[in-house]
């Protein structure tokens, strides 16, 4: 009887040491993991809708398809989400934008694929050319000089786009944070959309007849 409880601890004591090595080594790999980096993508599966409710509390998610769940996380993010015990892969961060395609001249209306990463002087081209091409509907303003030379510029787009009117306004801006980059485009095309369908698109031309829209896409 003796000899069995002496094994029973025996083998309890063994695990107990086991699983704080575990946690030991899993402390270190997050530590590594998170060495040059603040956050971190990647995916994992679920089985259900009750998991993807649980795990949206601790980390970003961005997309789920089919019980695949790609999401963000921070390091103290993603030390709470591997102790539930999921599988993961380590993913690109989107915001690294690896393998983009840069231009830097946007004077060809072809370059409008919008499959292109624009530089930050093919920015400014565009903006000026937005509001050459539109001197009626797009205006484009200084927010302000950077002490790096840049500016950030916003456009605004309105039916009588000089005048002050008694109309609604809204501002869409994005690409705060200089690894958001999806936004940046976006912007830019909305601003291309608006002014290339206005008067023929009744929504657009609804929209840019009765609202006075600012959008600072950088």
């Amino acid at each position: 009887m003796k000899k069995n409880i002496l094994f029973l601890l025996a083998n309890i004591l063994f695990l107990q040491i086991c699983f704080s090595q575990q946690k030991v080594n899993q402390s270190n790999d997050v530590n590594i993991l998170f060495a040059d980096t603040p956050e971190i993508y990647f995916s994992f599966n679920v089985t259900s809708k009750e998991e993807i409710s649980i795990v949206t509390r601790i980390v970003s998610i961005d997309n789920v398809k089919n019980n695949q769940v790609f999401a963000y996380a921070n390091k103290k993010e993603f030390k709470e989400f591997v102790k539930m015990g999921f599988d993961y892969k380590l993913l690109p961060h989107p915001g690294k934008n690896p393998g983009a395609v840069m231009c830097n001249d946007y004077s060809n209306k072809q370059t409008m694929v919008w499959d292109v990463y624009p530089t930050y002087s093919a920015y400014e081209t565009l903006m000026a050319q937005f509001q050459s091409n539109y001197p009626n509907l797009c205006d484009i303003d200084t927010i302000v000089n950077l002490s790096s030379g840049r500016r950030i510029l916003v456009a605004k787009i309105s039916k009588n786009v000089h005048t002050a009117e008694n109309e609604p306004q809204f501002l869409y801006s994005s690409t705060i944070h200089g690894d958001e980059t999806t936004g940046y485009v976006t912007m830019l095309r909305l601003i291309d959309y608006l002014l290339t369908n206005y008067g023929t698109n009744s929504n657009v031309t609804n929209l840019v007849d009765n609202i006075e829209i600012w959008i600072c896409p950088n």
